[in-house]
């Protein structure tokens, strides 16, 4: 039945992100497994781990001449460079869909509904890059660019000017073009933005840092600009501050972070779109932005702004059962984010060495400058290893050792010991601070509920084994402690009989001992008297909440209840 009639319009996605790229070639398309938006329960905890893979997928092809598409090409493999070894672009499409009427789901709007309609396609393009004046507050400053009304599909530049350039002088923000819906196949309504292959501009002729002098500095401040708190009139400097290119001036604490004038081709702004058909006209809009390309494409961070994003549309809490495949995407990505920065540095391990990290920015907040955590246990692979134990004990629906060291956002200014260990550890958030999750992921974690209890074993020492096979996933929590030479405490968790040996005849040690350090870790018939028991007693001690909250699978108690009875039944 031809379509007589839209209700409304809307361009999908809503945000479309395109990532900066010299080739002329844009990037192919392609899957990543297990995909972030789906977030199954992991068939096997022990696999849950493991690294993401990133698999080729049908990619539609564009003829920029006649803005046309003459096909869906699968590539042979995924590659984010061309031959030349030039990055590909990320160049994503924005899709016109309709409602015919206002309960109707959104389908595409595609070549054949126009023609019903005898509707007209127009687009408008408005993007800015104000870095700059975010800074200085000039409002000659803003870089602007507007592509007008257009309804052809011929490629439109855009191109960002400024009052503070010189004379005929710009930055060009890449391209948009309204894809002929008149394409064998293709039918839909779509505008493919191409962001700008990613150059810097300044101020200078000849420096070989930049394609080009754009800026005017005898007219503008952005050269030679210093972040300064309570100037009024001033912006507030962006927390954390002077995160622009720029050079030391001064000596002493008088020391100055100065820009150099640099600026870069990135942008963001918003599409528009309307269709016009009879006396009607519907618009919609979304929005587009460019940034640098990112070189480790199968790796999600921690908390993003779809992070934000879902806690506004779905609340900061769960109103259900908390589905194990999302904890386990919280705690995988903190994995993949601790696999991408060096830790020890991050936990300023070599405190000469002139490293950004959050012990060296947390004295901006009056703290002393310390490490976070023991410098043994910021080992960059001890830490992978630890949070490869956590991901397999989450998928295998146990979170009670995350969610009680989870940092709320009220305590992100805790900068106590304890305060600057919760999770997530050495990472901070856009206000210079120690990073916390949103409520709905620290809902999430919480939420998760673990297996029921079945009965209880019928001996001691039953119970001990069963409980060294419940906390087998978090062993890596021990690999900095050395049992002889070569073996570590870590280790011991593939033999049991051996651990428990272990336990009967070792002492306490490591960086967690404290005053217990030498003391006998088990004393038999004696719980009180043993360091292992004193040590899990104390609240601040990171056995305390797995072992006294939560039961041990197959038993019914807590591993607390269970040692103690294990102590008192030797001899």
């Amino acid at each position: 039945m031809p379509l007589t009639d839209l209700f409304a319009i809307a361009i999908l996605p809503p945000f479309a992100i395109g990532r900066m790229g010299n080739s002329p070639d844009p990037m192919d398309n392609y899957n990543v497994s297990p995909d972030p938006n789906d977030r199954p329960a992991p068939a096997d905890p022990t696999t849950a781990s493991a690294a993401r893979t990133l698999t080729p997928a049908p990619t539609l092809q564009v003829d920029r001449a006649t803005g046309k598409i003459t096909g869906a090409a699968l590539p042979a493999a995924v590659r984010f460079r061309d031959a030349d070894g030039k990055i590909k672009p990320v160049a994503p499409f924005l899709e016109v869909w309709f409602q015919p009427t206002e309960a109707a789901p959104l389908e595409p709007l595609t070549k054949d509904h126009l023609g019903e309609l005898t509707a007209t396609v127009e687009w408008r393009v408005n993007t800015a890059n104000r870095k700059a004046f975010r800074r200085t507050g000039d409002a000659n400053d803003r870089i602007e660019a507007v592509v007008d009304w257009f309804g052809d599909h011929a490629v439109k530049s855009i191109v960002g000017t400024c009052p503070n350039f010189k004379a005929n002088k710009s930055i060009p923000f890449g391209t948009v073009q309204y894809i002929d819906p008149d394409s064998a196949g293709f039918p839909e309504v779509r505008l493919r933005f191409t962001p700008p292959a990613g150059k810097v501009y300044g101020p200078t002729a000849g420096d070989p840092n930049v394609v080009d002098d754009v800026y005017d500095a005898t007219r503008g401040q952005w050269r030679g600009h210093v972040d300064e708190f309570g100037v009024p009139g001033k912006p507030v400097p962006t927390a954390p501050g002077s995160i622009f290119f720029g050079h030391l001036e001064g000596s002493g604490p008088n020391r100055m972070w100065v820009s150099n004038g640099y600026l870069d081709d990135a942008s963001d702004g918003i599409v528009e779109v309307r269709v016009r058909f009879g006396a009607k006209e519907l618009t919609a809009f979304a929005r587009i932005s460019a940034g640098p390309p990112t070189f480790a494409p199968d790796t999600f961070h921690l908390r993003t702004v779809a992070d934000d994003l879902e806690q506004i549309a779905l609340g900061p809490v769960f109103t259900g059962p908390v589905p194990i495949g999302e904890a386990v995407d919280i705690i995988h990505r903190g994995l993949e984010t601790v696999r991408l920065f060096n830790t020890a540095a991050g936990n300023d391990n070599f405190p000469t060495r002139p490293v950004s990290n959050m012990p060296r920015h947390d004295t901006g907040f009056g703290r002393a400058r310390e490490t976070i955590f023991p410098p043994g246990r910021a080992d960059a692979k001890m830490v992978r290893q630890l949070h490869e134990g956590v991901v397999e004990q989450v998928a295998g629906g146990d979170a009670s050792s995350v969610g009680g060291i989870l940092r709320s956002p009220e305590k992100a200014g805790d900068l106590s010991n304890a305060g600057r260990r919760k999770m997530p550890g050495m990472m901070r958030g856009s206000d210079g601070l120690h990073l916390a999750l949103t409520r709905r992921q620290a809902a999430t974690l919480r939420g998760v509920q673990p297996p029921a209890p079945p009965p209880a074993a019928a001996t001691p020492e039953a119970n001990m084994l069963k409980m060294i096979d419940h906390f087998f996933n978090r062993r890596n929590r021990h690999l900095g402690i050395m049992i002889d030479a070569t073996r570590t405490l870590a280790e011991l968790f593939s033999d049991k009989p051996a651990l428990l040996n272990y336990l009967r005849t070792a002492s306490s040690k490591g960086d967690e001992a404290g005053p217990l350090a030498g003391q006998r870790l088990i004393v038999p018939g004696n719980p009180d008297g043993s360091a292992l028991v004193q040590l899990i007693r104390t609240p601040t001690h990171p056995m305390n909440g797995p072992l006294t909250t939560g039961t041990v699978a197959d038993t019914g108690k807590t591993g607390l209840t269970i040692l103690t009875e294990w102590i008192q039944s030797l001899s």
